[in-house]
């Protein structure tokens, strides 16, 4: 196999195992009322309370027209819900409800799940190298305009308590 026809098959692979991840993820949330796109706008106001539409669309590198639909179907589904900033009565700020971050646990819990099955019986040293792998490939096409470090993940990471 030549170096084109390997880098396609590399390629193809990280494809495939995003999307079948991602069915994974919708098979066991078909009955939430969550949309996969709106994740990624619950996720941050879960992780940054009080963002304007207009911080979550640069945040998530989308159009602010976008944010405000996934925000109506939102506060319309009851997972999120606006309050006037008192500091700018013109201005609204975005709190997820109880209801959101039930519903973004769930989703938590199916990715927590996929990723146990993704990479089971992979060693601590075989995670860490691919870990490596994943992070060179992501600065070798990393963009000046997109911070992905800014970018949040679908849900943020489940904080660890002790009993």
């Amino acid at each position: 196999m030549g170096l084109l026809e390997n880098l396609h098959d590399l390629g193809w692979r990280v494809i495939a195992l995003n999307l079948l991840r991602r069915k994974r993820v919708q098979e066991r949330t078909s009955d939430c009322v969550l949309y996969r796109g709106q994740l990624h706008l619950l996720g941050a106001l879960i992780q940054s309370p009080g963002c304007t539409q207009n911080d979550i669309a640069s945040r998530l590198c989308v159009t602010p027209a976008s944010v405000a639909q996934s925000v109506k179907r939102l506060q319309c589904a009851g997972l999120i819900e606006r309050r006037v900033d008192e500091t700018n009565l013109r201005r609204n700020k975005l709190y997820a409800t109880p209801a959101g971050i039930a519903a973004a646990a769930r989703y938590r819990d199916c990715f927590d799940e996929v990723d146990r099955e993704t990479f089971a019986n992979f060693s601590d040293d075989e995670l860490q190298s691919l870990r490596r792998y994943l992070d060179r490939m992501i600065d070798n096409v990393r963009c000046d305009d997109f911070d992905i470090c800014n970018f949040p993940g679908c849900l943020p990471a489940r904080k660890e308590t002790r009993t």
